[in-house]
């Protein structure tokens, strides 16, 4: 008898310590052109993993309406990486490569995939973007004979720039491209936030996904 009672004590103080889950909302939209403005983002599709070795290898996926609003409901109470991938727009292979590099820690936990073993292609990037910035607000044009010599300069540096983060896309793990829907430097636009699910609370998620690359 004494057995039976120690455990429905110890399954009633399992039940009793475990949080109620929270739930995610939110809404993604971007902008079609400065005349129409903003429109939903619909069909975008939402991926939320856990970062937290609890939770591990727990990931919640959904859909934007029409409207580009979405919910996920019994979310257990962690931290997560929010993956949002655009239905609508697309990014440029530099703005890409900024996102995985922003998130790398968060990514790295999850994939198990650093991406500073590219840290000499990374800095070659690095070093054409500050030139092309130098060159881009330079108001002296004189100095690469005209201004035509100067858009020329500055578009080199521009598609330099893009074939170098494009190609090391490319050299991503194929299972980090297919779970992030990341198959090209070209591919749909891609947003990552850090969030936190708390016991019993709704947090709201925004997304604006703004104009389309290509």
């Amino acid at each position: 008898m004494k057995k039976y009672l120690l455990i429905l004590i110890t399954i009633l103080s399992v039940i009793s310590c475990s949080k109620k889950p929270g739930k995610l909302t939110g809404n993604v939209y971007w902008k079609y052109n400065n005349y129409v403005g903003n429109k939903p983002d619909a069909g975008a599709k939402i991926l939320l993993f856990a970062v937290e070795k609890k939770q591990k290898d727990s990931i919640f996926e959904t859909t934007t309406d029409v409207n580009g609003n979405y919910t996920i409901n019994d979310i257990p109470p962690a931290k997560y990486l929010l993956v949002i991938q655009s239905e609508n727009t697309t990014d440029s292979p530099k703005e890409h490569l900024d996102n995985l590099r922003n998130y790398s820690k968060e990514i790295k936990q999850l994939f198990g995939f650093d991406l500073n073993k590219y840290a000499t292609t990374l800095k070659e990037i690095d070093d054409d973007y500050k030139k092309y910035e130098e060159i881009l607000t330079d108001i002296d044009y004189t100095k690469y004979g005209g201004i035509s010599n100067k858009i020329d300069e500055y578009e080199k540096y521009q598609k330099n720039i893009d074939e170098k983060s494009a190609n090391l896309i490319d050299k991503l793990p194929k299972e980090l491209k297919i779970k992030l829907g990341l198959y090209t430097g070209y591919s749909k636009s891609l947003e990552f936030t850090n969030i936190e699910i708390k016991e019993e609370k709704t947090i709201n998620q925004n997304t604006d996904f703004g104009t389309t690359y290509m």
